[in-house]
């Protein structure tokens, strides 16, 4: 028993400090882990913004090229309706009236 004190006394004295530093060691290398998962989650969060600011910006501009497409359209019909309305004879309004109608 005379011999065990003095072991558990140096356990003691040269244990605690190195648990300590690995403990901390320890703390550190959670905390590094958390901040570059936290970093890279926010780098996420940024590119998602990023892609829904372009995709709202492809949405707008395909709605405006869609929007200017049918105006065209109807311009055209409307005047290929003229151009029929001139070429036809004047009486024949039931031809006119079933072309201008579409039946």
């Amino acid at each position: 028993m005379g011999i065990l004190v003095p072991i558990v006394a140096i356990v003691l004295i040269f244990g605690a400090p190195i648990v300590a530093i690995f403990t901390e060691h320890r703390r550190k290398i959670v905390q590094m882990q958390l901040e570059a998962r936290f970093q890279s989650d926010n780098e996420w969060r940024e590119e998602a913004a990023k892609l829904r600011a372009e995709i709202n910006l492809l949405r707008d501009t395909s709605t405006r090229y869609d929007i200017s497409l049918e105006d065209t359209l109807q311009r055209v019909e409307q005047r290929l309706q003229n151009v029929e309305m001139r070429t036809l004879p004047v009486g024949n309004a039931e031809e006119r009236s079933q072309i201008h109608t579409g039946r």
